[in-house]
Order: structure tokens, then C-alpha cells, then sequence
């Protein structure tokens, strides 16, 4: 009798198990993680740079095999737009957008590029902030293949 209790107790407690694991699963596919990013340009012929606030890239998603941004070269083609247009014009720069799932990584490669824009001997360079208010990237269509 204590063995058919003792089997019937392990089986509700496994299956009580698998199914609050698979309701963890379903809760983490359904939530999403954002796709943080933030804007670099800079010329060669120019001694500006600029830089715009870290912000969540709206519909971002990553690539699952290599983990890169899809469709990045929109995001860094939409900050080069608007400098191009901008007041002053900034034509010609290179654009680049990088981008993490995790804030505080992220966080830590703007500090790292800004300390070393602003350290640079060589030539004095003017580091400009673009805020949320001047400039947001917008979404990206991602196309199905």
C-alpha cells in the first residue's frame, strides 16, 4: 500500500512539475526582450562626431543563427538621413548602429566609444548628443523569406 501512494505521489508531482515548466515556457515566448541600440557617425574629413541616446529599437529583432541585428544597415542608413538633412548638413559621414538585448552591456560600449572620442590627442573632436526629441530610429520591416 505505502509503495502505490508513494509511486502515485511521484507521479503528480512530476506531472505537476512539467506543467509549470511548460507554462514558464509559454510566458518567456510570449514576452519578447527589447532590442536596445544606439547611433554612431563620424567622418574622416570632419572632426564632429555624433552619438544619440540608448534607446529600445522599435520591432527589432536578431538574426538566430548569428545574433545580428536584422536589417542594421536601415537603422545606421536612417541616422545618416537625418544628419545629411540636418542643420548643419553633415554629408558623407559613416553611420553605424550598435545594438544588445542586455542595456547594461550596451551601456558600457557608449561609455567605452565616447571616453575614446573624447581622449583622442591627436585631434580635437567635437562629440554632439542627439536626443530622443531630435532624433528616434523607426521600425524596420522585416522581410520573410
Amino acid at each position: 500500500m505505502k509503495i502505490n501512494r508513494f509511486a502515485f505521489l511521484l507521479v503528480l508531482l512530476v506531472t505537476a512539475v512539467n506543467v509549470f515548466a511548460g507554462n514558464a515556457d509559454e510566458k518567456k515566448k510570449g514576452k519578447k526582450k527589447p532590442v536596445y541600440g544606439f547611433g554612431y557617425s563620424f567622418s574622416i574629413t570632419d572632426s564632429t562626431v555624433y552619438f544619440t541616446d540608448i534607446m529600445e529599437l522599435p520591432e527589432a529583432k536578431l538574426q538566430k543563427k548569428t545574433k545580428f541585428l536584422e536589417n542594421r544597415q536601415m537603422y545606421s542608413d536612417q541616422l545618416k538621413r537625418y544628419l545629411e538633412k540636418g542643420e548643419p548638413a553633415a554629408p558623407d559621414r559613416t553611420c553605424t548602429v550598435f545594438f544588445s538585448k542586455n542595456h547594461a552591456t550596451l551601456k558600457s560600449i557608449y561609455l567605452r566609444i565616447r571616453r575614446r572620442n573624447q581622449l583622442d590627442k591627436k585631434e580635437i573632436v567635437a562629440v554632439k548628443e542627439l536626443t530622443p526629441e531630435q532624433f528616434a530610429f523607426n521600425a524596420v520591416k522585416v522581410e520573410d523569406e
